[in-house]
């Protein structure tokens, strides 16, 4: 199944072993003994095989983790198991979401 892995600067990854490759330096420089956060915003199927899943998440090292990004998934079914087949993520903007928050009523907090 082709896999495509897309992150918040605009590179690139296609197939499994470019996508272990890349990592291979995160995670034995930079992001040693971090964890992953994350949290489904939204599932939507398609079909009975094909879904997209929407979360927001972030990688750390703390107790608390920042959920500072939005990832898109499309998820595949093959058999019993759904596998990833597309993935991308980006960073969340602060200030444009405030901004945004601020023009648009539907989008802001309960609490504000």
């Amino acid at each position: 199944m082709p896999l495509s892995y897309i992150i918040y600067v605009g590179l690139t990854y296609f197939g499994r072993d470019e996508i272990e490759r890349a990592h291979v330096p995160v995670f034995t420089k930079w992001q040693k003994g971090s964890r992953m956060d994350l949290r489904v915003l939204q599932t939507r199927l398609l079909n009975a095989e094909t879904a997209v899943v929407v979360t927001e998440g972030g990688i750390g090292k703390g107790r608390t983790i920042r959920r500072n990004k939005v990832q898109t998934f499309t998820m595949v079914r093959r058999g019993d198991r759904w596998l990833c087949s597309a993935f991308h993520n980006t960073k969340k903007n602060r200030l444009f979401i405030r901004v945004n928050e601020l023009a648009e009523p539907r989008l802001r907090p309960a609490s504000v």
